[in-house]
């Protein structure tokens, strides 16, 4: 599902590109990557061009985004210091993606 990872430590982000990306189908890609990064999912909230769930990664909150114009979906650290979480979800995950990269 997951093809590549971007990491952006000064945005605080972690882009996640996923194979056949739909924002209709997102509950169920969303449920599908929270699984494969091991993520609880606390909250969801729908606007009309962006999805935003507040997910846990072994008691560090974050972000997951996804944005219709765009069709993109990324991570998001809410603190500064929550960025290592984004660095050990690229380093342990890169074996289920393509393409791994750090800008």
């Amino acid at each position: 599902m997951l093809t590549s990872f971007v990491l952006d430590r000064e945005l605080r982000t972690l882009t996640l590109e996923i194979k056949g990306f739909d924002i209709d189908r997102f509950d169920e890609q969303g449920q599908a990557i929270c699984q494969q990064l091991e993520l609880t999912v606390l909250e969801r909230q729908q606007d009309a061009d962006l999805i935003t769930w507040l997910v846990d990664f072994e008691g560090t909150t974050l972000l997951l985004k996804a944005e219709h114009y765009s069709a993109s979906c990324w991570l998001e650290a809410m603190r500064e210091e929550d960025v290592d979480i984004l660095v050990f979800l690229t380093a342990h995950y890169a074996g289920h993606a393509n393409t791994v990269s750090d800008v």
